[in-house]
């Protein structure tokens, strides 16, 4: 077990911290921080991160922790929070380190991050959630989900030259397993270099992409014997599945997910206005407080409705409550996370996970009075009847629904025509209707839209934009600081901590307050 008098060394003794506090104003947020938020309730998440059993840390882990609050609350990089640690006294007054203690080296909070990981930070979030939760202001009412875009840390090379990078990395990986093999594929390398050079870049591409595909194909074929240590082998499939997946994405242009990068191939390809390549942070907020509950990382171009289940289901696991509802933009119009939370229409026992969906609906594209709704599928799918009484058994099958058309003959004697289908073309058919898996439950989200509750949830949801504005403009969140979605979303969850931190003390200032107000009424 550690030692208190370890702890005691990096601790700073009364008169420091005195000294300290009377060159701090009283509304400084450090200080405010340390008075109103309980960093002792983060003590077991941190000392879990270390062994009693393996020597000591280089640091107290609460120092660390601390050191990463301050580098995203002033949006600075490693090395300029040690720095500023060095010299500014609220720094180490929020740090509780003694007067004449240097800072340690910017490296060791590269490894504090690899330590905890993204899991570990997940549980010191969820620590401070629980704190607000417990202090009554988190509320379960609703959440407001919303997303924004983070660029990668990347420079996004053409095919040919992320062909030529992965090339090198999996010759790299090779030749710790097949020297011989590692050194002709680099010959074979530079022939293939010297016989192209005077072709177009499509000839290119093809004459390197089949190189690539003889290295895979002797990575993939490596007799038993070879024998790699565990970093080796790591680094071999690594370089072998970025290798897999060009060749991949080569034979089938349409793919979805492109490789943008080797060196952070996790990122995606999204479109915010204008493409970009990186993430989607997505969020869940509570509006009563306006403290983010749940985060989440995913490459641009994800689904965003699964997403919106995951913060729901993250919340619920670390904080064991209840959501009610939750409002979503339009990436919320989704019939399957639409059934994930609300359970099936057609199963009134099916309750999904008791959240109720407030989504925009799509614009119905259509100038008709009777909706698909009202139209009538039979129990085996083959037929559709009008509200009219007249069937039709035409069906096709199109994009996970089913369109069904009546003819246009049968439209045209129709009393109902000019509400259902007021303009016939000269093509056979008259009125089309699609019915899919989840048509009800977008039929529900129509209507729930004309409500007075929808338009009072729609009012409320800007005020996730601004917080989102919040962590993108004031503490560098759309730019990522790393590479890999993991450690990106590292960085994201300390940004929302951060703020959460901010705002958590903002509520109690005031509502200590208001309760200092209403005491000295009473008293006068």
């Amino acid at each position: 077990m550690r030692s208190p008098l370890w702890d005691s060394f990096f601790e700073a003794k009364p008169e420091e911290l005195d000294f300290y506090r009377r060159m701090i104003y009283d509304d400084h947020r450090l200080y405010q921080a340390i008075e109103l938020i309980d960093f002792d309730d983060f003590l077991p998440q941190l000392n879990a991160g270390y062994s009693d059993k393996y020597g000591y840390p280089a640091i107290p882990p609460m120092i660390g922790f601390k050191l990463e609050l301050l580098k995203y609350w002033y949006n600075l990089s490693d090395r300029q929070v040690i720095e500023r640690a060095e010299t500014d006294v609220a720094f180490r007054y929020f740090l509780k380190v003694p007067i004449d203690k240097a800072m340690p080296h910017s490296t060791l909070l590269t490894r504090f991050r690899g330590r905890f990981g993204e899991q570990g930070y997940r549980k010191l979030f969820q620590t401070l959630v629980r704190q607000a939760r417990q202090k009554g202001i988190v509320k379960d009412q609703l959440r407001l989900k919303d997303a924004t875009h983070i660029f990668a840390n990347i420079s996004v090379p053409s095919t040919l030259v992320l062909a030529a990078q992965i090339r090198e990395q999996l010759i790299d990986s090779l030749q710790n397993a097949d020297p011989e093999a590692a050194q002709g594929f680099r010959i074979a390398t530079e022939q293939v270099r010297q016989q192209t050079k005077d072709q177009d870049d499509p000839a290119r591409l093809l004459a390197r992409i089949e190189l690539l595909g003889d290295i895979v194909a002797t990575c993939s074929d490596l007799p038993p014997e070879v024998k790699l240590s565990k970093r080796q082998k790591q680094k071999l499939d690594e370089a072998l599945q970025l290798a897999k997946r060009l060749l991949g994405q080569h034979q089938n242009p349409k793919t979805p997910g492109k490789l943008r990068s080797a060196s952070d191939p996790e990122a995606g390809r999204g479109k915010h206005g204008v493409y970009y390549d990186g993430y989607v942070t997505d969020i869940a907020m509570d509006p009563d407080s306006e403290l983010i509950t749940a985060i989440d990382v995913l490459p641009a171009g994800g689904n965003e409705a699964e997403s919106a289940v995951r913060l729901i289901e993250q919340e619920h696991e670390h904080q064991g409550n209840q959501v009610e509802a939750i409002s979503i933009d339009g990436a919320g119009h989704n019939g399957e996370m639409i059934r994930r939370f609300e359970g099936d229409a057609d199963d009134p026992q099916d309750d999904g996970m008791g959240v109720t969906v407030y989504v925009p609906p799509k614009k119905d594209r259509s100038d008709v009075a009777i909706a698909a709704s009202e139209f009538t599928v039979s129990e085996d799918g083959s037929t559709v009847t009008c509200p009219e009484g007249q069937t039709s058994s035409y069906r096709q099958e199109s994009s996970g629904s089913t369109v069904y058309r009546f003819a246009r003959t049968t439209c045209q004697g129709c009393p109902l025509q000019a509400a259902c289908a007021p303009k016939l073309g000269k093509t056979p058919f008259g009125r089309s209707v699609s019915k899919g898996e989840y048509t009800d439950e977008y039929e529900r989200i129509r209507g729930r839209a004309q409500t007075e509750a929808f338009a009072e949830v729609r009012r409320r949801h800007p005020a996730v934009e601004r917080k989102l504005n919040e962590c993108v403009n004031h503490h560098g969140s759309r730019r990522a600081r790393y590479r890999g979605r993991s450690k990106v979303a590292i960085q994201q969850i300390g940004v929302a901590m951060v703020v959460n931190a901010k705002r958590m003390i903002k509520l109690l200032l005031s509502a200590a307050s208001c309760a200092d107000g209403s005491a000295t009424a009473q008293t006068a």
